[in-house]
């Protein structure tokens, strides 16, 4: 059954107070981060994390998306059942539809602890590169090593997170969220304050691996620790069993690694070019202003990954349902976003100083002008996701590092003819180029067409 518009912003008004808190917490982080460690330290706070997201995505096969297409499929198949755990402790097996669902939770839970394992090694390996690359020495090489930890953790934390998604568990999502945003500034406060730029590593890695466990444990929660087989060793036959009984999840994961990989790989070229050109005190500049116009306002798309992607994903061989739940999805993050986008543009010039410092301000005009590109993304977004629902990996593929190609070259001329503002210009023609294309291209491919909703 499609859920109504009620539904759906019932769903967003949940995740949305869990995004709400997250903002918070970020924003006392940035806080305190502008007052003890300034510009310079959140711009190495943010390569810190850019470089963490490169290597889950990289590591992590793209299991956090494509393993909820996958159990959100066979979770509809197989009806309630899955969660009705009929679990005999002498056989440790489970009954009916629930033993189904286990034996695919354990196919998931296997790769994603291989690619755990592959992203440790992997950070590990690369570190020295990365601090020739970034500071033209090795100076920063244990910093790199560190993150390695909380590497291995995300990439397992996405599994656990695509288990809930797949298995629509509303409240353990946001409480996740909710988990992660308090463990960040628990751990970043004090060690900004007592370490200074010393402490940027040491936060990202605690805050970052504390905050990563909690889905781990909600995970195992949902579905009982007697799911929890592929900790045992695996022999090559069984590996390669695995993999070959896994192949459509690892195909659509390996499109969305790809397309991660592209993302971080094109978020570094801007902050390596930034750094380069300007000095970090403008990075930090800059990711400060794309924090507040995109990634803070736009959590409001939570939602969308949460809730929105699993029942797409249940119902993605019916064109007639597909298009009406999105178009359900977007009105409604439409009647959200515009309100909010507008009032945010009005105070920004006082939320900048009260956020931040004054030695922040010079990022106003861009991030009013770049936040209304989470307008835009009210309709992109869902319809970014139709061929992950489906299981298209090359147009995914294609819609994605589009965006992210098209990014680059953007904000970088932006940037050369008008600085931060330039770059905020930049980042909403990039937005506004995406809308017609991913429309023209998913009225013709999928048969997608706005129609009257309620």
């Amino acid at each position: 059954m499609l859920p109504s518009s009620k539904t759906i912003a019932k769903n967003i008004g949940i995740f949305g107070g869990a995004q709400v808190f997250s903002v918070v917490a970020a924003l006392i982080r940035n806080k305190v981060a502008a007052v003890f460690i300034g510009t310079a330290g959140v711009g190495l706070g943010g390569l810190y994390n850019t470089v963490v997201v490169f290597f889950s995505n990289i590591a992590g096969l793209g299991l956090s998306f494509s393993g909820v297409k996958y159990l959100s499929e066979v979770y509809a198949q197989v009806g309630a059942g899955a969660s009705n755990h009929s679990y005999d402790a002498e056989t440790s097996q489970c009954s009916g539809a629930a033993e189904v669902f286990r034996q695919e939770v354990v196919k998931l839970r296997t790769l994603g602890l291989l690619g755990a394992l592959c992203g440790f090694v992997l950070s590990i390996i690369l570190s020295p590169i990365l601090s020739l690359i970034f500071f033209d020495s090795f100076s920063h090489t244990l910093h790199f090593a560190l993150l390695s930890v909380f590497v291995a953790v995300n990439i397992f934390a996405g599994v656990e997170m695509a288990l809930l998604k797949a298995m629509q568990r509303v409240r353990p999502l946001a409480m996740s969220s909710i988990w992660m945003a308090l463990f960040s500034v628990v751990f970043s406060v004090p060690l900004y304050m007592l370490m200074g730029l010393k402490g940027v590593v040491w936060s990202v890695l605690l805050g970052g691996t504390f905050g990563a466990l909690v889905p781990i444990v909600y995970g195992h929660r949902a579905m009982g620790l007697h799911v929890a087989s592929p900790f045992r060793p695996i022999g090559a036959t069984a590996l390669v069993e695995l993999v070959r009984g896994c192949r459509p999840i690892i195909v659509l994961g390996g499109a969305f690694l790809l397309g991660g990989v592209i993302a971080s790989g094109a978020e570094m070229v801007i902050q390596a070019y930034l750094s380069t050109v300007a000095s970090f005190s403008v990075l930090g500049l800059y990711k400060a202003g794309f924090q507040l116009s995109i990634t803070y306002t736009g959590m409001i798309f939570t939602a969308v990954n949460n809730d929105f992607y699993p029942r797409l994903s249940a119902i993605n061989q019916n064109v007639g349902e597909r298009n009406t739940l999105i178009a359900r999805q977007i009105k409604v993050l439409l009647c959200i976003t515009i309100p909010l986008v507008l009032l945010f543009i009005v105070l920004v010039p006082y939320l900048l100083p009260l956020l931040f410092n004054d030695t922040f301000t010079p990022v106003c005009r861009m991030v009013q002008i770049a936040s209304l590109s989470i307008v835009i993304k009210s309709v992109t977004m869902p319809l970014n996701f139709l061929p992950l629902s489906l299981g298209r990996s090359k147009d995914y593929l294609l819609l994605e590092g589009s965006f992210w190609l098209l990014l680059v070259p953007l904000v970088i001329v932006g940037f050369d003819f008008g600085g931060l503002t330039g770059a905020g210009f930049a980042i909403l023609l990039c937005h506004a180029i995406e809308l017609v294309y991913v429309l023209v291209f998913c009225r013709f491919r999928y048969g997608f067409s706005i129609i009257p909703v309620s």
